[in-house]
């Protein structure tokens, strides 16, 4: 449950921070995770995610989602 949270938030940052015009796609979920991931350790705590995106993070991690 936690893999699939993880990436689906890491496939909504991606959609997040690439214009939905831009001429060139974005990272892929998986590129984008090991970005996150800055420890390593298989896993993205709120402390690795922006501070823009730490509200976000917070509530899908809060609701599952």
């Amino acid at each position: 449950m936690k893999s699939i949270c993880l990436v689906a938030l890491a496939a909504l940052l991606a959609a997040v921070s690439n214009s939905v015009f831009a001429d060139e796609p974005g990272p892929k979920p998986e590129q984008l995770f090991q970005q996150l991931d800055k420890n390593n350790d298989g896993t993205v705590d709120s402390d690795e995610i922006g501070e823009e995106h730490k509200d976000l993070f917070d509530r899908l991690v809060r609701r599952g989602d």
